[in-house]
């Protein structure tokens, strides 16, 4: 009994071992969102609105007062061609939110970029913040030495920080000739591969059959000296 107790004990310390080392050393793949496709391939037609299309890949749109977000057919300014990002329309704000894309619940995101499009004279500020509303980084977007409309302007947005639950778009100074987009968003999530779960819970399974064989053997032990 001592030997299976030991047995199991090593097994769960190894398969825990074996997925922490695979959470550290396998980085989650980046996901690529271009507004030019749905997740299922479906190519978007400019006007479409989007809410929820993309919580399969862990993001969800919105825009002022909870209306959608809508794809912009933009083919002389997008990035990846041919659409754009933009709110409810192109003078509105942009709201993004990182969720589980099984469950659709709140969730964060790391390594985030995402393309600023035609920014111009109007200002634009892009904030990214944590799961409890605190701002972890932002930017302040404004072309003045350029076109009022600022045709052809990409301005990439790298975030550093980490655990971004939210971000902004919204235009802090509105200019009616300058309206903006996004193209591109790029981010990794924090959720377990499936093989780093099933680890885990071998590990774990590990641990706790030791402890029981353990416990059981200890019981035993504890009758036998009642006995003599």
């Amino acid at each position: 009994m001592h030997r299976i107790s030991i047995c199991f004990y090593q097994i769960g310390k190894m398969m825990l071992g074996a997925a922490l080392l695979t959470s550290v050393l396998s980085p989650a793949e980046a996901v690529v969102i271009d507004f030019d496709t749905l997740p299922n391939g479906t190519a978007l037609l400019s006007g479409t609105a989007i809410t929820t299309q993309y919580q399969p890949l862990g993001a969800v749109f919105a825009s002022n007062g909870g209306a959608s977000a809508h794809v912009l057919n933009d083919p002389p300014e997008a990035v990846s061609q041919p659409n754009v990002l933009v709110g409810n329309d192109v003078f509105s704000d942009l709201f993004l939110r990182f969720v589980d894309p099984t469950t659709g619940s709140p969730s964060t995101a790391n390594n985030v970029s995402v393309y600023a499009i035609s920014v111009g004279h109007a200002q634009w500020t892009v904030t990214a913040k944590d799961a409890l509303g605190q701002t972890l980084q932002n930017f302040v977007l404004q072309n003045l030495s350029g076109p009022v409309n600022g045709l052809g302007n990409q301005d990439l947005l790298t975030f550093t920080a980490t655990g971004i639950a939210t971000i902004d778009f919204v235009f802090t100074i509105p200019n009616p000739l300058d309206g903006i987009g996004i193209d591109n968003l790029s981010f990794t999530t924090a959720i377990p591969e499936p093989g780093t779960i099933v680890l885990l819970g071998t590990g774990l399974v590990g641990l706790l059959g030791s402890g029981w064989w353990r416990r059981r053997r200890g019981v035993r032990v504890d009758r036998a000296m009642a006995w003599e």
